[in-house]
């Protein structure tokens, strides 16, 4: 029961961020906690971060479940982020499977504000 006490007190949060103007994102989707529920419960949230390890086994194993899964995330009407894309043969694959915003090392490695601000703005002092 606590467990669920503390996801009604996360969606309720969650709602007035959401509320507030914040976009809502599912994260890690088909990972752990992260699961279809996640879609039900937070109607709100506008998009669904694949999760990477589900993102490179479907890739690797099975490409055509990864396009029902997107397929399925966009009759839902939400957006598709693909998370861990690490090449460009991963990222076109992704592409071409329907997949509307990558991230990963291919195109970035983490980085602190300041080298945020350069890697966005690389013409600025």
């Amino acid at each position: 029961m606590k467990h669920l006490s503390v996801f009604r007190r996360w969606t309720s949060t969650a709602r007035q961020l959401f509320a507030a103007g914040a976009a809502i994102t599912v994260d890690d989707f088909g990972a752990g906690h992260s699961n279809l529920t996640r879609i039900l419960d937070l109607p709100e949230a506008g998009a669904v971060k694949l999760d990477r390890y589900v993102m490179r086994t479907c890739l690797t194993r099975d490409p055509k479940l990864l396009a029902h899964l997107i397929d399925f995330v966009h009759d839902c009407g939400k957006l598709v982020i693909a998370q861990g894309v690490e090449s460009r043969q991963q990222a076109q694959q992704l592409v071409k499977l329907g997949a509307d915003y990558l991230q990963g090392f291919y195109y970035a490695m983490p980085m602190d504000a300041d080298e945020l601000c350069r890697f966005l703005h690389p013409d600025r002092p």
